[in-house]
């Protein structure tokens, strides 16, 4: 019995969000963590435009590659929210905690 990466499920995630968000998902040495599972708020679209996308299709995606290449870089953390369109991740937003950035930006000055 084949069992899928946490890189296969979050990709076949995305395309069961098709337009929506995941929020809170946590990444562990560069990987997506699904369990817990993170929230997920879908958008219905009443009236789609394109037609139902093959998840095959969806892992060979400029967006996934990115998505992954940036949670390989995170290492472990938090992706706060993931925006999806059509199935394809558009939009990541990471924060760090509670500690902000900019005191550490501005000391390099």
């Amino acid at each position: 019995m084949y069992t899928m990466t946490a890189r296969e499920q979050l990709t076949y995630l995305g395309g069961y969000i098709r337009t929506g968000f995941i929020i809170n998902l946590k990444v562990k040495k560069g990987q997506p963590v699904l369990k817990p599972p993170p929230r997920i708020i879908r958008h219905i679209v009443l009236n789609p435009k394109h037609a139902e996308k093959s998840i095959l299709d969806l892992r060979h995606r400029d967006g996934y590659s990115k998505l992954f290449e940036l949670m390989a870089t995170m290492e472990n953390g938090q992706v706060s929210i993931i925006e999806f369109k059509e199935g394809f991740p558009c939009l990541m937003e990471v924060g760090n905690g509670n500690r902000s950035p900019v005191p550490n930006i501005l000391s390099k000055l």
